[in-house]
């Protein structure tokens, strides 16, 4: 009489499943860091991106007119439309910072009406310099991120002479 017996021992199941567990687990720990990235990313990207729409703010109001730039103890930036006589048109962008509340504010006046527009509430620190005769504009915004990390970005422009 022939003894056949087919099929798998404990030694081959175990093994399988022990197999099995660790392709699983790798799968797993893959997934989370990848989900755990994906969240990093999208919650830094909206303030990076606010902290280049300042810059490119302050660029284009230096660029849409005739312009001269000052500032005060009031303002960080105050950018003050003028024709090619020197004469006040009524156009401005005041740039202002606040430290306490991280708030970066342009308050823009365009044909006698003026509106506030908050452009970030994540800047921790703001530097803008005056330079050869108030004509170089550099520009340095750096962002909190929400992982305590910090973005910095920074630019010169230079504002057309009249």
């Amino acid at each position: 009489m022939k003894n056949n017996q087919s099929g798998l021992t404990l030694i081959e199941v175990l093994g399988a499943l022990v197999a099995t567990s660790i392709i699983l687990g790798s799968i797993t720990f893959i997934m989370i860091h990848l989900h755990t990235g994906y969240d990093k990313i999208t919650s830094r990207e909206p303030i990076i991106q606010e902290s280049k729409t300042i810059i490119n703010h302050i660029v284009r109001a230096t660029r849409n007119e005739t312009v001269k730039a000052e500032s005060d103890a009031a303002y960080l930036l105050k950018i003050i439309g003028i024709d090619n006589a020197n004469t006040l048109t009524g156009n401005s962008t005041y740039y202002s910072f606040k430290p306490d509340t991280h708030t970066f504010t342009a308050n823009i006046t365009e044909s006698g009406e003026t509106r506030t527009i908050n452009l970030s509430t994540h800047v921790q620190q703001a530097n803008i310099q005056l330079s050869n005769g108030n004509r170089k504009l550099s520009i340095d915004i750096t962002m909190m991120l929400p992982d305590g990390s910090t973005y910095n970005a920074s630019t010169i422009t230079y504002i057309p002479k009249l």
